[in-house]
């Protein structure tokens, strides 16, 4: 009786010691497919549209949801300022993004940088701070996790902020995940930023920021085809710096420069978000306004005309009062023609009738040879027979 009563305690312990790793090996396969379904979820959205916010957004998710992280904030570079700023995030008020940005600038994200890999600390925010979030002040418990994302080129370009508020600790298991899930992250934050700033290039002029010809040719393609489909106004103009050779003869070709950036600064400045701004070639724009006939369309050109004029260059051309001056044509669909080549020819022909009838002035192209056209009285300069 005795030894079949030890033959069973034996043979109790050695089931439960088979639980124990049945237990365990069905956690680790727990674990293991909760991390590949994170990494998928935010690998995935590199296939789609390679959007910053969608990805943000279902990062956002799985730490809500499936990770059950109180709080999350996500910190960028900006490439301007090349300083950290929020971009997104969830759980905490305002006073603790500004708090959090903080501690940041203090040296914590250096400090992190070198690391590339999760950094805990305890809470990080005053409880003066801290009112808000959740609606429940932090302690000594409450756990913060910093992330340093790193690009390719080994650069800082962001950090990733997680909180758990007491007493929900974290285990070292997910603290593992939680990191993985971090990296990838960063990775797919790093591809899409890359992704942007090179599309950003190949369509941008490098020298004034607008954009290029070619991005316009696309684009001035789609919105024909658009304006014929629904038979919708479309206004062109092109406007080309006045007497631009003596500028650069005069001043140099930095100072030349110097004008082209500004004046595609005051361009931009004056047109719609959704109105298309290309340099053209040399010291000539384009601008493209959907949605625009042509009696409008003289309005924003000559507006375009008067920011020009009036803005106070340092220099301008020979002869000219120190001012930079602006002529301008202009076509607009369907009025002058359907096909986007010759609307653009007819533009360029208004162009060349305000440089040759005194600079500094905008012209409307109409088919009998006839012209409407506005101009500065204050400003005006000899007519010439060329466009430079």
């Amino acid at each position: 009786m005795i030894a079949r009563q030890q033959d069973f305690t034996e043979n109790l312990g050695e089931l439960n010691h088979i639980y124990e790793r049945i237990a365990k090996i069905g956690q680790d396969v727990a674990d293991k497919i909760l991390e590949i379904y994170c990494l998928y979820q935010i690998s995935s959205t590199l296939s789609g549209t390679l959007d910053l916010h969608a990805s943000v957004k279902v990062f956002q998710n799985l730490l809500k949801d499936v990770l059950k992280m109180h709080g999350f904030a996500l910190y960028m570079i900006n490439e301007s300022t090349h300083e950290l700023e929020y971009t997104h995030g969830f759980g905490f008020n305002q006073r603790s993004i500004k708090q959090l940005l903080k501690k940041l600038n203090q040296g914590t994200f250096q400090s992190i940088v070198p690391q590339k890999s999760i950094s805990i600390h305890s809470s990080v925010l005053q409880k003066a701070d801290s009112v808000g979030l959740h609606r429940v002040h932090l302690d000594s418990k409450s756990t913060y996790l910093f992330y340093p994302i790193i690009s390719e080129l080994e650069e800082p370009v962001g950090c990733i902020i997680l909180f758990r508020r007491f007493p929900h600790q974290i285990p070292p298991t997910q603290i593992n995940l939680l990191e993985k899930v971090c990296s990838q992250f960063a990775r797919v934050v790093d591809k899409i930023l890359i992704y942007h700033h090179t599309r950003e290039l190949s369509i941008t002029d490098d020298l004034t920021q607008v954009f290029n010809r070619r991005y316009f040719n696309q684009r001035f393609e789609r919105e024909i085809q658009r304006a014929l489909r629904y038979n919708r106004p479309l206004t062109v103009i092109m406007a080309d710096i006045d007497h631009f050779k003596s500028v650069n003869d005069a001043h140099g070709h930095f100072y030349g420069d110097e004008v082209l950036q500004t004046v595609a600064a005051i361009l931009d400045r004056n047109l719609r978000k959704t109105d298309i701004l290309a340099r053209f070639g040399g010291e000539e724009f384009v601008v493209l306004l959907p949605e625009i006939d042509k009696y409008h369309g003289m309005k924003v050109a000559e507006k375009l005309r008067r920011a020009v004029e009036k803005y106070p260059f340092p220099k301008g051309a020979p002869g000219n009062e120190d001012k930079i001056t602006l002529s301008l044509g202009l076509s607009s669909f369907p009025e002058d023609a359907t096909s986007g080549e010759v609307l653009l020819e007819f533009a360029d022909k208004a162009l060349y009738r305000a440089k040759t009838r005194g600079r500094n002035r905008v012209v409307m192209y109409q088919k009998n040879g006839a012209t409407t056209e506005s101009f500065s009285t204050r400003y005006r300069l000899a007519a010439a027979g060329t466009r430079r």
